[in-house]
């Protein structure tokens, strides 16, 4: 396993790090491990409704990002 330190670029953008992750499940048959390192954000399944999971009048108004990763699950905050 690859551990991958990225702490070094600072806070990113979850796109960032899902397409790192894509990119790496792609290209690589090897397993990594990276932390994140994120702007406050809410990340939705990919089956999910935005309407129906994130107040978007309270993400409006906090300046928060809105991301859908390629997987199902739940919607998160992360900050």
């Amino acid at each position: 396993m690859k551990v991958i330190d990225l702490s070094s670029l600072g806070k990113q953008r979850v796109s960032f790090y899902l397409a790192l992750e894509e990119y790496l499940l792609i290209s690589s048959k090897e397993e990594f491990f990276f932390l994140w390192d994120i702007d406050a954000s809410i990340v939705i399944g990919k089956h999910q409704l935005t309407e129906a999971e994130v107040n978007m009048d309270y993400v409006k108004k906090n300046n928060l990002f809105v991301y859908r990763r390629p997987s199902g699950g739940g919607a998160i905050y992360a900050d």
